[in-house]
C-alpha cells in the first residue's frame, strides 16, 4: 500500500492523530489536513467516501464520533484501503476496549504504535488473507509487539473458527 497520511478527526474536525508517510512541512500540512477535513465533514452520508484531493486519493471512513480518513496514490484500490481502515478500527477496539476519541487522546502514542505497525510495509508485516477480513501479523519479537501479535492471531482465529463452524474448544 502506497499510504502517504492517515488522519483521526472527529466531527468538530479537530484533529486527534496525524501520522504522514512523506516529508511535508508543518504549513503544508496544515493546510492540507484543513482542506480535506472540511471536504470529507461537508459530504452527506448518501456520498461515496472517496475524494480525491491535489495528487492524493482520499478514503475516509466514520465510526462513532471519529473519521479515519487515509491518503494515498492514485492508484490505490480504494477498497483495499477501507479494509484497511478496518481493521485498524478494529484492533484498536481490541486494544482500547471499544475505542473513542479519549482513549486516542489520552492514549496516543499507543495509538500512534498501532498505527506505524498497521501500515508499514517494509518487510515486517505481511497481510493474513480471511474470507471476512484482513488482519496484520508482525513479525518482530520484542515484548509489546508480541502483545499485539496475539491480538492479531486471536483476531485471525476467531474469523477462521466462525468460517469453519468449529467450536472454540478445538483450540
Amino acid at each position: 500500500m502506497t499510504i502517504r497520511f492517515v488522519l483521526l478527526v472527529n466531527k468538530q474536525g479537530q484533529t486527534r492523530l496525524a501520522q504522514y508517510y512523506e516529508y511535508l512541512t508543518l504549513d503544508e500540512r496544515r493546510a492540507l489536513e484543513g482542506e480535506i477535513v472540511r471536504k470529507c465533514l461537508s459530504r452527506s452520508d448518501s456520498q461515496c467516501s472517496f475524494i480525491e484531493h491535489r495528487n492524493y486519493k482520499v478514503i475516509y471512513r466514520r465510526y462513532a464520533s471519529l473519521f479515519f480518513l487515509v491518503g494515498v496514490d492514485g492508484d490505490e484500490n480504494e477498497l483495499a484501503i477501507l479494509e484497511f481502515i478496518h481493521c485498524l478500527v478494529e484492533t484498536m477496539d481490541r486494544y482500547f476496549g471499544n475505542v473513542c476519541e479519549l482513549d486516542i487522546m489520552f492514549h496516543l502514542e499507543k495509538a500512534h504504535f498501532i498505527l506505524e505497525e498497521m501500515s508499514k510495509s517494509q518487510g515486517y508485516t505481511r497481510m493474513v488473507d480471511c474470507s471476512f477480513t484482513h488482519a496484520l501479523m508482525f513479525e518482530r519479537e520484542d515484548c509489546s509487539r508480541a502483545m499485539l501479535l496475539s491480538v492479531h492471531i486471536w483476531f485471525v482465529m476467531s474469523f477462521w473458527i466462525k468460517e469453519m463452524g468449529s467450536s472454540t474448544s478445538m483450540l
